[in-house]
């Protein structure tokens, strides 16, 4: 099979393809029943029509670019909807025998989505669709720090780690593990 990654670039999905590869090239043995023959790697870098030509040949794809932690629902739906809306104007012409599930993650304001206008929108183009809202409201990582608490010197350790970070991948990998460590603090799932 061949698999097309948008958004291989991001922190999810440059492991993925990571995972992918490690599958293909037989290092990874615990999914014997996939054959993938090809891994096409699209981010914000390609062409329309690179993303077409993958997406033609692709027999899956693993949608996964768009805004992450967007300030407003208003950066969140043009980043999200609008990726979305390229992969859709990328796929052959005729969708109309195949099923579709696509899951919205990430973070938006407290007005999260509207999940029955984007239905209303693209459910006509296939024989299933299934969307999923597994977005949460944004929060303030960092917004607890002056806490006298366990929690705030968590905080205040990782935040001077934050800005003194020299590139935007470092600063999303301790912002990551910020929420990773706030989640663990709170006895939840990230």
């Amino acid at each position: 099979m061949n698999i097309l990654v948008t958004g291989a670039r991001g922190f999810v999905g440059k492991n993925l393809v990571a995972a992918l590869r490690n599958i293909r090239d037989g290092k990874d043995r615990t999914h014997p029943e996939l054959d993938i023959r090809e891994i096409y790697e699209y981010d914000t870098d390609g062409s329309p029509e690179q993303l077409a030509a993958y997406a033609r040949s692709a027999d899956f794809v693993f949608h996964l670019a768009g805004v992450n932690r967007p300030k407003t629902a208003e950066e969140y739906l043009p980043g999200n909807t609008g990726s979305l809306e390229a992969l859709l104007a990328a796929l052959p012409a005729d969708p109309s025998r195949d099923s579709y599930r696509i899951i919205f993650t990430g973070e938006t304001d407290e007005r999260g989505l509207d999940l029955a206008r984007l239905e209303e929108r693209l459910a006509p183009r296939f024989f299933s669709l299934e969307l999923r809202d597994e977005t949460r409201i944004g929060e303030d990582v960092w917004a607890r720090a002056d806490e006298d608490s366990l929690r705030g010197l968590f905080l205040r350790e990782l935040r001077a780690k934050y800005d003194a970070a020299r590139s935007d991948d470092e600063r999303a990998r301790i912002s990551l593990a910020a929420r990773y460590g706030l989640a663990a603090l709170d006895g939840r799932d990230i």
